[in-house]
């Protein structure tokens, strides 16, 4: 498994799990200012995106059995962990992703998103 990452950013969490699980990686470090990894690749390449969504759809998996039986991550009760899968899974429609094949994952996400916290939050970011 390879790890795009760039510090402080959304990468941190999954970064640390790979950690906290002694999991096999490697990591390139991303320059999100020139869009470039730390071996001089376009980061944004058709082949680079075609990697992302290929790693972002293998987890899509794992996250929909996960959530099987559950409203939220952790049970019935929603937790920061949910506002971050929330954040990740939004990025589903620009990535060019449909979430039909995760059914679980795309009522959890309605869930989330009909959350009035959610919702205030959308707008003020002028998401919605």
């Amino acid at each position: 498994m390879k790890l795009f990452y760039s510090p402080g950013a959304c990468s941190l969490s999954p970064h640390i799990v790979l950690n906290e699980l002694g999991l096999t990686y490697t990591a390139e470090k991303v320059d999100l200012k020139h869009h470039t990894t730390a071996s001089g690749a376009d980061y944004y390449s058709p082949e680079a995106k075609s990697k992302t969504i290929d790693t972002f759809g293998k987890r899509l998996g794992f996250v929909d059995k996960a959530l099987q039986g559950k409203d939220f991550l952790t049970g019935q009760h929603f937790s920061v962990a949910d506002a971050y899968l929330f954040t990740i899974v939004n990025w589903a429609p620009m990535l060019g992703i449909d979430l039909s094949p995760w059914p679980t994952v795309a009522a959890f996400q309605k869930r989330v998103a009909s959350r009035p916290a959610v919702q205030k939050t959308l707008q003020a970011e002028g998401l919605i």
